[in-house]
């Protein structure tokens, strides 16, 4: 079975099953999700696109069928933000929506408007931490403790703007085929604080974070047990490049090919 969605604990991500598929609006694929988060007062599932065309959308649904409740409408960022400057978006107990960017702030609002309550702030990150190295951000919504999940498959949790106030250098356990790379997002249930966690469902992943908004397709994949690197091949860049999953993403492009 293709895992695509699994449902555990921030430190068992299949704890409690998983499931083959997920519906997405239209002709939309996993690589134009910017964000996924579930709202703390009735466990809908937000989905935020990136349409290419500049302007950030948002639908939302259950975890099988991301536009089932409403199907995508346009959404207000920041000034001088765009889609791709979106790290990971998570929703609070409140329903308050937490938007983490690529420069290191955060900013807060609704699910249509990024920064209604709150314009991007800087945050405190972790020393030997760094935005590259996240994956993915979840809020519990019993506590409204905030979980960093990063690309070495550990975990830290604090503030929105204090990464690790509460626990730092933890480890997750993901299901057998995924790694840090496959994970698109992840957040908790309001009802149960179950946690969510979509994925790719090719088991390649994203790639780099360096490549991952620019590939079209990542169409082969194979393990080097020598080097324990996984070999990425895009079609779109023609390039080839490598990265570790053990350690931490290696953006290293080894040759361009004909």
């Amino acid at each position: 079975m293709a895992t695509k969605i699994s449902i555990g604990s921030i430190s068992d991500l299949d704890k409690y099953g998983v499931s083959e598929n997920y519906a997405l609006p239209g002709s939309r694929t996993p690589n134009s999700i910017v964000s996924m988060a579930i709202a703390g007062s009735n466990d809908h599932v937000y989905c935020w696109i990136d349409d290419l065309d500049g302007k950030l959308k948002v639908c939302s649904g259950w975890s099988e069928n991301l536009s089932s409740n409403a199907r995508p409408n346009e959404c207000d960022l920041p000034p001088g933000k765009k889609p791709s400057d979106i790290i990971s978006i998570a929703i609070a107990g409140n329903d308050r929506v937490y938007i983490w960017y690529k420069d290191g702030t955060v900013s807060s609002g609704t699910s249509k408007n990024l920064s209604h309550y709150q314009p991007p702030t800087p945050c405190n990150i972790p020393n030997g931490r760094s935005v590259r190295q996240l994956r993915a951000i979840a809020i519990r919504k019993s506590d409204d403790h905030i979980f960093y999940l990063y690309n070495n498959g550990t975990y830290s949790s604090g503030t929105s703007t204090d990464w690790d106030a509460y626990e730092t250098n933890k480890r997750y356990n993901l299901p057998k085929e995924k790694t840090p790379y496959d994970i698109i997002d992840l957040d908790f249930t309001g009802s149960d604080n179950r946690l969510y966690v979509w994925y790719h469902g090719s088991g390649i992943g994203r790639g780099f974070p360096d490549l991952e908004k620019k590939v079209d397709a990542l169409v082969k994949s194979w393990f080097n047990p020598t080097l324990k690197c996984r070999v990425l091949l895009s079609l779109h860049q023609k390039t080839v490049g490598w990265y570790c999953p053990k350690d931490m993403v290696m953006p290293i492009i080894k040759k361009k090919y004909s």
